[in-house]
């Protein structure tokens, strides 16, 4: 391994506790936690407690503690995890991974250094419960306190959630981060005419749907940065769904449920997994760069460095002189 190599090996091992592995287009499901990380049907909120949202869906940050705090690691039981909650001032709702549940943190380094599959418990809230991620997997549940189970649990995420097909049932969810995209023209011709007489988000899924697209885009007037005038409507086909890039300023990106389900996680290329990462562990990535570049800084300068004397053979009796 040369040492750009282990640099960056070096960035994202630091960075992540040697909890997280983005190393492809998805999250690497560790060894210790084959055929674990799927999800459970029998998870349940506890007693006095009831789902909040879809069993997919996730308020997309820590909460109420550090990402690391290790109050979100050590709740063994969901009960646990539900009483840590209703211990903590402020605390709305919390979400709850079995071990092996959060693609986010399938491992985890314990007090007395040894690493293994974890459970996580996140508290938000009442300012934070707006649900913005609709896959965080595979097996996590959110839990509201049972007095607000007349409250309905949220449509489905942003304006996806409001196009219906023939027979009024929902018919898309969003696909991925907002303004996140797969980048090329899908099933069309870029200037093709039917990619711009689209006017509404529900015309340009009755085309999708009609031409058995698993996902599309759509940006009114001012959203689509190529096409700042128009509206536009991508739809993409089976082999054409892998989000590789971030485009907008404002543009939606749907599935369609019809033909690929809510609880498919988003393919994302590796560029996409890596920002993710970073976003979300900025300060970490970016002590661990300094420490990185310190440390090979450090070998470059040894290397430069003369030796004080040099040890020499004497070629009749082989002795050090």
């Amino acid at each position: 391994m040369n040492t750009f190599s282990f640099t960056i090996l070096a960035v994202f091992c630091l960075a992540s506790g040697s909890e997280w592995a983005p190393l492809g287009a998805e999250f690497v499901v560790p060894p210790e936690c084959a055929g674990r990380a799927v999800q459970d049907p029998n998870l349940t909120c506890p007693p006095g407690w009831t789902q909040y949202g879809t069993r997919i869906q996730d308020v997309k940050d820590c909460g109420m503690t550090h990402c690391f705090s290790p109050g979100r690691f050590d709740k063994a039981t969901i009960q646990d995890c539900a009483n840590y909650c209703a211990a903590s001032n402020g605390c709305a709702l919390f979400s709850y991974a079995p071990e092996c549940g959060d693609e986010n943190h399938y491992l985890h380094r314990k007090a007395d250094g040894s690493k293994g599959p974890t459970t996580v418990c996140t508290l938000h809230n009442a300012n934070d419960m707006t649900i913005n991620d609709d896959y965080m997997g595979p097996n996590q549940i959110m839990c509201v306190p049972a007095p607000q189970s007349t409250i309905p649990p949220p449509a489905p995420q942003g304006p996806c959630g409001q196009v219906v097909n023939a027979q009024g049932a929902p018919a898309a969810a969003s696909y991925g981060f907002p303004n996140e995209d797969v980048k090329d023209c899908g099933q069309l011709n870029c200037f093709s005419g039917d990619r711009f007489n689209k006017r509404t988000l529900q015309e340009c899924y009755d085309y999708c749907d009609a031409n058995n697209c698993l996902v599309f885009t759509f940006a009114e007037p001012g959203g689509d940065e190529n096409h700042p005038n128009d509206y536009v409507c991508t739809t993409h086909g089976p082999n054409d769904i892998t989000i590789n890039s971030e485009h907008g300023p404002n543009q939606t990106m749907c599935r369609n449920l019809r033909l690929l389900g809510a609880d498919v996680q988003p393919k994302r290329a590796f560029n996409l997994q890596m920002t993710r990462f970073a976003k979300q562990n900025g300060l970490k990535i970016a002590g661990a760069a300094l420490m990185s570049l310190a440390a090979v800084a450090y070998v470059v300068m040894k290397r430069r460095q003369k030796p004080e004397y040099e040890m020499v053979l004497d070629p009749q009796n082989e002795d050090l002189i």
